[in-house]
Formats: C-alpha cells, sequence, structure tokens
C-alpha cells in the first residue's frame, strides 16, 4: 500500500528519503536527523525489512563520521538500530558489534552513547536468558550517571531483573523501586506496567504485601489484576510456589 494513502505524513517522509540521497547538499548531522526520521517511520509502520536495510545504511554514516557535533545522534541512532534487529529476530547477532561500539564510546566520553549500548546490550543477554554474562558486563564497567533519566530507568530495572534471577530479592527491590521513581511522567505505559509486575513480584517473595493503592491505580488496574489476586491470597501460597511469579 502507497505510504501517502495510508498516512498523511507518508509523502514527506518519501520526500526525506529521497532528499538523504543527496549528500553533497546538506552537513553530516542533517543527513543523519533526516535518515532517522525515516527509520522512526518505517518501525512505526512496521516495514522491519526496510527498517533494517536503513538502519544499516544509517550505522554506516555515523561510523564514517567522527564529529563530537554527531554524539548526540550517534546515540539515538544506536537504540533505533538495536529495535531494527530486535523486530526482525537478529538482536543477539549484534553483540560483538555493540561491544566495540562501547569500547570507543567509553575512550571518546560520549555518556549519552555509553548509557544506550550498555542497555541494549543488557537487553540482549536478558532476552536469551544469559544473566551470568549480563552480571559480568555490569561489574566491569561504570554507568554514566549524569545521562537522561529514561537511559536511568532502563538501565535500573536491567539491574532489578538481573538480581531478582539471581535470587538476590532486597538489591532487586531498590533497582526496581529506582526505575519506577526515574520513568517519566507521561507517556512509556508500557515500561511502567512492566516495571510495577516485577517490583510486585519481588516484594512479594520478600515476604511484603504491596501496597494497594498502586493496584488501584489507572495505569495499572487491568495489568495487575493477576498480581493483586495472588496478594490477596498470599498467606495461603507456600514460597515454594511464590518463587515460580519470577519467571514472568
Amino acid at each position: 500500500m502507497d505510504d501517502s494513502k495510508k498516512s498523511p505524513y507518508g509523502s514527506v517522509f518519501q520526500k526525506l528519503a529521497n532528499t538523504i540521497h543527496k549528500q553533497g547538499t546538506m552537513i553530516p548531522e542533517v543527513n543523519v536527523y533526516l535518515h532517522l526520521l525515516v527509520l522512526i517511520h518505517l518501525l512505526d509502520n512496521g516495514k522491519n525489512a526496510e527498517a533494517l536495510a536503513c538502519a544499516d545504511t544509517l550505522m554506516g554514516k555515523v561510523i564514517s563520521n567522527t564529529r563530537r557535533t554527531m554524539d548526540p545522534l550517534a546515540a539515538r541512532v544506536y537504540f533505533l538500530y538495536a529495535r531494527a534487529y530486535e523486530v526482525n529476530g537478529r538482536l543477539s547477532s549484534l553483540r560483538r558489534f555493540l561491544l566495540c561500539r562501547l569500547r570507543t564510546s567509553t575512550l571518546r566520553q560520549d555518556e549519552e552513547g555509553q548509557a544506550t549500548l550498555i542497555n541494549a546490550l543488557l537487553r540482549s543477554y536478558i532476552q536469551d536468558n544469559l544473566y551470568d554474562q549480563a552480571e559480568k558486563l555490569v561489574g566491569k564497567l561504570s554507568y554514566p550517571e549524569s545521562v537522561h533519566n529514561n537511559h536511568l530507568a532502563r538501565f535500573q530495572y536491567y539491574l532489578g531483573r538481573i538480581k531478582a534471577t539471581k535470587l538476590d530479592y532486597s538489591e532487586a527491590h531498590q533497582h526496581l523501586l529506582q526505575a519506577s521513581r526515574k520513568v517519566p511522567t507521561h507517556g512509556a505505559i508500557g515500561f511502567k506496567q512492566t516495571v510495577q509486575k516485577w517490583l510486585v513480584t519481588v516484594e512479594l517473595l520478600l515476604g511484603d504485601i504491596p501496597e494497594r493503592s498502586m493496584f488501584l491505580e489507572k495505569e495499572y488496574r487491568k495489568c495487575l489484576v493477576p498480581y493483586y489476586q495472588v496478594t490477596l491470597g498470599k498467606l495461603c501460597l507456600p514460597f515454594s510456589s511464590l518463587s515460580l511469579l519470577a519467571v514472568f
């Protein structure tokens, strides 16, 4: 189907896609930014194969340019590059490349790039249940604390997942609590719900009863119904059965 018929913005993005090929008419940052918009458009419209090809071309432009003014854009490119591979079921194939880019970002003291790449690597490891490797990665690096809260929220969430899987529920609870506090006030509903599910599970595994008010909040009312039912019957469940919640 023609994008111009599917969306009023389709023709605009088609013009951007055509403009990108005119390499000599714009500075590299503008070129990458326009290419980034096209990649976002492809991902939002479910054109995964096209998005993958677009992401590969875009990453080539970022790698070939060493200007420091490219760093903020590069961080965004890393995120969407990993996303393009993830929706195509190939995120695990990127680990070696992501590690190489992380080394480069560390040497360049590009904190936004470091944060994005670390989160992408942890997501890759966790998706494949490689928690030992994820834990080793965290132990070998220092996460930049001056980055945006969105990065920190993801990092704390991944740490909570790792610690929960390692049965260190006290540490997991602290990390998940930090993640819930750093999420943006508006938006990111799916991420908020996922964090709360893990937070409730860990609190139950610690022997605590989650606050009832949390289950009544509009954002969590539906998604936390099964967890609320478990909370109500918590004292009737053996601990061995309750521990199985950590895998969800």
